[in-house]
């Protein structure tokens, strides 16, 4: 078999992926937005400490408790 047949046939699948990669990432922010805030938090109703860290997307935030200690 010819090497410029192989050759032709992984560029056309690179070509298929790089397609198919860039299609998936149409819709993705990449604004400069973006931020990570750290807070110590206190929980309501215990005597458990804890540390929340805030991510904030594109004006969106979303809050997660990662850890506590007692």
């Amino acid at each position: 078999m010819d090497y410029s047949i192989l050759f032709i046939i992984l560029t056309w699948g690179l070509n298929v992926v790089d397609a198919t990669v860039d299609a998936h990432l149409k819709g993705f922010d990449i604004s400069d937005n973006l931020s990570l805030q750290i807070r110590p938090t206190i929980l309501q109703g215990s005597s458990t400490a804890g540390m929340s860290f805030v991510f904030t997307l594109g004006g969106k935030s979303s809050k997660a408790i990662t850890s506590q200690t007692k």
